[in-house]
């Protein structure tokens, strides 16, 4: 889990980030689900290791933003709509629990376009968390 979910992001930044800072602009986003922020039962394999990447792209963003580049972090709490994951939880006929949220992926594109374009917060959550 920590290869894919933390290992790797870092690894993808590190080896970008010298031609981002060279130019003086370019942006990273590593998208994760909601794990990395709630601790969430049975995800206890893949939580940490999406929170370590979180923590990474926070300070990363604290870094580098002086220099033009930008670090964010998007997290999604929710079934992605005409996803292979979709389809693959209600493959058998089986009935999609509507506990789960679902999202259409073109609300996560424009988040995306709205972190690096705006670029006026480390993190965004889909969909949004009620407040507290």
């Amino acid at each position: 889990m920590a290869d894919i979910f933390a290992f790797s992001p870092i690894e993808v930044s590190h080896a970008v980030l010298p031609g981002m800072l060279a130019r003086g602009d370019g942006a990273i986003v590593i998208v994760g689900g909601l794990t990395a922020t709630v601790p969430m039962p049975g995800l206890s394999g893949v939580g940490p290791a999406m929170a370590a990447a979180r923590n990474y792209i926070f300070t990363l963003n604290a870094e580098v933003m002086p220099k033009g580049v930008y670090a964010g972090t998007l997290n999604i709490g929710a079934v992605i709509d005409r996803s292979a994951g979709l389809r693959a939880m209600t493959s058998a006929g089986a009935d999609f629990d509507p506990r789960y949220p679902i999202i259409d992926p073109d609300d996560i594109a424009e988040e995306l376009w709205s972190l690096v374009t705006k670029r006026d917060r480390v993190e965004a959550i889909l969909p949004p968390m009620p407040a507290s």
